[in-house]
């Protein structure tokens, strides 16, 4: 009997697990900002398994930036086409890309600090060992989160 409930709750969880997996793959990451939930998600899944893997779609699930909408979305997307240049205007602290995300985001006038803070978080983000090794997607989503993040707690 305690074999057959252990059992019984293994399946119960392993089924949960694939149907959030499976979610996540359709609702976070670049490929439900670029597709939405067109034809139910398939093609956000496809584009995120395509382009990296489903790690955007992982790392959006745990970094609470799943399903994006409006100005987020058009940031989210605005920073995945313009990274190199963003990177570039984040570390000057000025540039027309980055004034282009700070309004598209919402941040203040006051934007010194969070400028100051999006430079270390972006430092940071780039002196790791895993930098050299991620996709394009990857940067910029944490990049979305990096500035987001600045704007929402400065």
């Amino acid at each position: 009997m305690k074999t057959k409930l252990i059992a019984l709750v293994m399946g119960v969880m392993i089924m949960t697990s694939s149907q959030i997996s499976a979610n996540m793959y359709k609702e976070c990451g670049l490929g439900a900002i670029v597709f939405g939930d067109s034809m139910e998600g398939v093609p956000a899944a496809v584009s995120n398994v395509t382009w990296d893997l489903g790690t955007t779609a992982s790392s959006s699930k745990s970094s609470g930036t799943c399903a994006l909408s409006g100005n987020d979305m058009a940031a989210a997307i605005f920073i995945m086409e313009t990274y190199p240049t963003l990177v570039i205007d984040a570390a000057k602290g000025e540039g027309a890309h980055l004034t282009t995300v700070f309004n598209l985001l919402g941040a203040s006038q006051s934007r010194s600090s969070i400028v100051s803070n999006v430079q270390s978080q972006l430092l940071n983000a780039i002196n790791t060992t895993e930098y050299s090794s991620q996709s394009r997607l990857e940067m910029s989503e944490a990049l979305f989160v990096i500035i987001n993040n600045s704007i929402k707690t400065i």
